[in-house]
């Protein structure tokens, strides 16, 4: 019984104290640098943005936001120099040369740009995000980052929650409602379907903290509903069902889909007819912004204005981050009646500023991290790979109706850290055992420790 134990390899025992201290100035960096009390403020009407204050809000950054930024690019590339992170980091997965290329691609976009500046002061942007996160896969195992991912979604869900209780705007039965914290609706149900599923990789990585990580899970569900983020709740539900298909046992996954059916033909038993509009209400969660699903709440009507632009410049596109110019934020929103800040498809707008080479580097880099990162599951029973393939797994489905990772903030980070975690550090040769054999080396351990004491 004792082969089937598993011993820590001697980085793994040196680091097993999380640094908090580290990792809650890294937090607090964040909040500083994509969050805003004046959206708490706001309230319902948060999410309604007129052309002027979209256009505004691109043309200024609070000086925070600049320092914030600044601080986490010089502590990144303090601590690759200091730790010596060379030996650590190394080319060894097509994920790291797709992701060489990607930012290569977006900095030599800079060339043909329509919107130089605009393009270069978003790149120093997410070049800091991209070092950063070589930096903390080279210092930190991932398992601490997962453990500081879910503390920090936890502490910005209860400041968000605070400042809305204390501006007086958290109004869940109000109709219109949508949780909004210090961020946009939509970034709050990014913010919390991280907060679940790094709270589920947690459970598999410190069994002693189980029952607060299923309060914070559930706490992640409840507001990621509130939001009313419909785009963020779909993707977070069927990459939430990866994970656990991957991580559980064949008997759980058995039990799971027999009473997913039996819920299913009850729901269809005693509701019948009204089944229909009922889950339709439930899919909108509420909101009346779309007179049908089929238009995507007005999405399909700025893919038909942009489509024109995109024929244009099919090969380069028009440069990173340059083609909403404040001139075709302004038409564009007026053909639509309503305030347009981006084409709400990240496929898209990849398509527009870095063309199709750009849309073909980034489609790439995303399914083959996914593909080496269950990959590296499968090899290793390691949960923490599980985390990284299904996170970006919510990326891909997250962009089809929403241009989250273009706008940079913590969904981007932790998707670039998954990256370079599979593209740039070798596996760890420690394979975990699957849950199995955990519970038979669980169950030989008390066996051998009676035999002793008898």
């Amino acid at each position: 019984m004792s082969a089937l134990s598993v011993s820590r390899p001697a980085r793994c025992r040196r680091v097993e104290e999380v640094p908090w201290l580290f990792f809650l100035l890294l937090s607090a960096i964040f909040f500083l640098a994509y969050h805003d009390f004046a959206n708490a403020r706001a309230g319902i009407d948060n999410h309604v943005a007129s052309p002027d204050e979209i256009i505004q809000g691109r043309g200024e950054t609070s000086p925070v936001h600049r320092i914030a930024l600044l601080s986490l690019g010089i502590g990144a590339v303090v601590s690759l120099f200091r730790h010596r992170a060379d030996h650590l980091l190394r080319v060894n997965q097509p994920v790291g040369w797709l992701f060489l290329f990607f930012f290569g691609w977006a900095t030599l976009s800079c060339f043909w740009s329509i919107d130089p500046a605009a393009a270069l002061k978003s790149l120093m942007g997410v070049g800091i995000l991209g070092i950063a996160a070589v930096a903390i896969v080279a210092r930190w195992p991932m398992r601490q980052i997962i453990l500081w991912t879910c503390t920090a979604t936890a502490i910005f869900l209860c400041i968000d929650l605070a400042a809305e209780i204390a501006y007086g705007t958290f109004l869940p039965f109000a109709p219109g409602y949508r949780f909004t914290g210090t961020l946009h609706p939509h970034g709050q149900g990014v913010d919390c379907t991280v907060l679940m599923l790094s709270s589920a990789a947690a459970m598999d990585l410190k069994k002693r903290w189980r029952p607060v990580l299923w309060t914070l899970a559930s706490l992640g569900f409840v507001f990621l509903v509130l939001s009313g983020s419909r785009t963020a709740l779909g993707a977070a539900l069927l990459a939430l069902g990866i994970y656990v298909a991957l991580t559980s046992s064949t008997k759980t996954k058995l039990v799971m889909a027999y009473g997913s059916g039996v819920v299913l033909c009850c729901l269809t038993l005693f509701l019948g007819s009204g089944l229909a509009a009922g889950a339709k209400s439930a899919i909108l969660l509420g909101r009346q912004d779309s007179d049908s699903l089929d238009t995507f709440t007005g999405r399909t009507g700025i893919w038909e204005d942009v489509g024109g632009f995109i024929a244009d410049r099919p090969l380069l596109g028009y440069g990173y981050a340059s083609f909403w110019t404040p001139d075709r934020i302004t038409d564009i929103s007026a053909q639509e009646h309503q305030g347009v800040p981006n084409s709400h498809c990240t496929y898209i707008d990849y398509l527009l500023t870095l063309g199709s080479v750009g849309l073909a580097a980034y489609s790439l880099l995303l399914l083959t991290g996914i593909w080496q990162a269950f990959k590296l599951h499968r090899r290793t029973r390691n949960p923490v790979f599980a985390y990284c393939g299904v996170l970006l797994v919510f990326c891909v489905l997250d962009g089809f109706l929403e241009s989250e990772m273009i706008a940079g903030g913590l969904l981007l980070y932790l998707c670039l850290v998954a990256l370079a975690r599979v593209g740039f550090m070798s596996p760890s040769p420690v394979r975990f055992p699957s849950r199995n054999i955990r519970s038979l080396v669980h169950t030989g351990s008390r066996q051998s420790a009676a035999t002793r004491t008898a």
